[in-house]
């Protein structure tokens, strides 16, 4: 019979177990602290892009979680060494931008908020694209003096232009409105 060899642990793991297994009374504590009892855990994160996501996971599961913006820190990335720090910092109070998280209270307007910026640069966006086309035909002036692109000057326009400009028209058409619904959204 066969038994499956267990996968060998990176070498920071392998530390950091063997420093938390070692620890007992030996780990440093906040003086004065009672809230940090063995059978609590208290978390920090980094802010960054997946943050919210895992305050959302992790925040029933923890007796404090916390997110920080870290300070600069010089020399090469070392994530064993910023994680003690970060615990380090958690223990004593030390850490000095706390970021505010609540993504079941607020991840409707959030989102709305996201949706609306993202509608509103991709209609910029075509808008350029559109200016271009114009000023590629050389009617850059009719274009620019009319706010709106009409089909009259569009049909104006040589048909190798003509055709992008109408593609690009059928998408400004498409997005504004979604833009629109988006903002009240909001």
């Amino acid at each position: 019979m066969h038994t499956p060899r267990r996968a060998r642990l990176p070498s920071w793991v392998r530390r950091a177990n063997a420093h938390i297994e070692g620890g007992g009374d030996e780990r440093p504590r906040a003086c004065g602290s009672d809230a940090w009892d063995p059978g609590t855990i208290h978390l920090c994160l980094e802010e960054g892009t997946q943050s919210t996501w895992l305050y959302e996971i992790l925040e029933p599961q923890v007796s404090e979680i916390v997110v920080a913006v870290p300070e600069e820190s010089k020399g090469a990335k070392d994530d064993l060494r910023d994680a003690w720090a970060r615990a380090d910092e958690l223990r004593t109070g030390r850490i000095r931008t706390r970021v505010y998280k609540a993504p079941k209270h607020l991840t409707a307007l959030r989102s709305s908020a996201v949706a609306y910026r993202m509608a509103t640069q991709d209609v910029v966006r075509v808008k350029n694209r559109l200016k271009a086309v114009f000023a590629r035909a050389a009617s850059s002036r009719r274009a620019m003096s009319t706010c709106a692109v009409t089909n009259q000057v569009v049909e104006q326009l040589p048909a190798g232009h003509r055709e992008l400009a109408e593609w690009l028209g059928r998408e400004l058409d498409t997005l504004a409105p979604l833009r629109e619904e988006r903002r009240s959204g909001c």
